[in-house]
């Protein structure tokens, strides 16, 4: 089956006959006087958690994945989908009664966000394609709930895998298939996937018209793994979080990823995860800045970009020892970037030998 939504149009058959609309038509899209494009979408607020009922595009749920009792647990477990009966329908229901009960208690306590979506270059996406103006938008009723348990019991060693909870929990997640791959005997080797993948499939924030929501039991068993696969330091340390050019304290290692060329806007997209960590986060990152600082991000091209690369990287030469380390993340695929970035490195004589990998 084609879907109902080929090349931006709403496709649909009447009577035997096939009609298209554009999606930008069903949106409203104009165009402003300043050349920008606007639309007929209702900007939702702070109390909103779902569609009103007038509003021109909804939410339902039409299709649930089942797992097998008997194969719970297994490496594969078998599943299979059904589309929703009337007892699914009364639980989601419930469902609602309880955020629409709760969210505002939820907002003050900081265990859901209150925080509103500034417009950005990636940011702009939920607002422009949905109307969702505060981050908790991006979430479903039932998500609510479940983050906001967990956000109740988030430490200092779960931040992480709370954060990696929110990025399988928001109505950015899409379903994801794959066949499976088997050997020379036939044996199944992988593959075959059927489940809920990632908000940051890719670095941005990418609105679907048919999204995938992972039950409690699934986004538990993520967030249990996520805490038995994290990393311990066994020797004593001491964490800093400071503006790359404002760096005042001798430190061993800096790790570090640019935002060079407008890569990736991460002043931006972070702020998913700060809406939801922002109130209350756990010791010792209750003493970090919760904020983006997106006037403060090193970002774009040109002189003044190098300069505050050079300034960033060079306050990080003079805080560290002889045998200190700085690591930087650099992925691009353009030879020209790579030859400027190499070029702020050696701007200071000494300060990085780097290395380059091609693949």
């Amino acid at each position: 089956a084609m879907g109902t939504i080929q090349d931006k149009d709403l496709v649909y058959k009447l009577d035997g006959r096939t009609y298209r609309t554009p999606i930008r038509t069903l949106r409203g899209d104009y165009r402003l006087a300043d050349g920008t494009t606007g639309n007929r979408l209702r900007l939702w607020e702070k109390g909103d958690f779902k569609p009103r009922p007038d509003d021109i595009f909804q939410e339902r749920l039409y299709a649930i994945q089942w797992i097998r009792k008997e194969t719970l647990g297994a490496g594969r477990p078998e599943t299979f989908f059904a589309a929703p009966n009337e007892e699914d329908l009364a639980r989601e229901e419930t469902v609602e009664q309880i955020v629409a009960a709760n969210l505002a208690r939820w907002q003050a306590a900081g265990l859901v966000p209150e925080m509103e979506i500034e417009p950005g270059d990636k940011t702009d996406e939920p607002i422009r394609t949905r109307g969702w103006t505060y981050w908790h938008h991006l979430f479903t009723p039932r998500n609510l709930i479940i983050s906001a348990t967990y956000a109740l019991h988030v430490d200092k060693f779960s931040v992480v895998a709370f954060a990696d909870l929110l990025n399988f929990s928001s109505k950015l997640c899409r379903w994801t298939t794959s066949p499976k791959r088997t050997n020379k005997s036939g044996e199944q080797i992988g593959g075959a996937s059927d489940n809920a993948t990632d908000v940051f499939s890719n670095q941005a924030l990418n609105t679907n018209y048919s999204y995938a929501h992972r039950s409690a039991y699934m986004l538990g068993e993520s967030f249990s793994q996520t805490l038995k696969e994290r990393g311990k330091i066994s020797t004593r340390y001491i964490l800093f979080n400071r503006e790359a050019d404002s760096i005042d304290h001798p430190s061993d290692i800096f790790i570090t990823d640019p935002p060079y060329a407008d890569a990736v806007h991460y002043h931006e997209i972070t702020e998913f995860f700060i809406a939801w960590l922002r109130k209350n986060p756990p010791a010792p990152f209750n003493e970090w800045t919760w904020d983006s600082r997106r006037a403060l991000a090193i970002k774009g091209v040109g002189n003044d970009f190098r300069r505050g690369m050079v300034a960033s990287y060079r306050a990080m030469a003079e805080h560290m020892p002889d045998n200190g380390m700085q690591c930087v993340m650099f992925t691009h695929q353009s030879t020209a970037v790579w030859s400027d970035l190499i070029g702020i490195f050696w701007s200071r004589p000494g300060t990085l030998r780097p290395r380059r990998r091609q693949s």
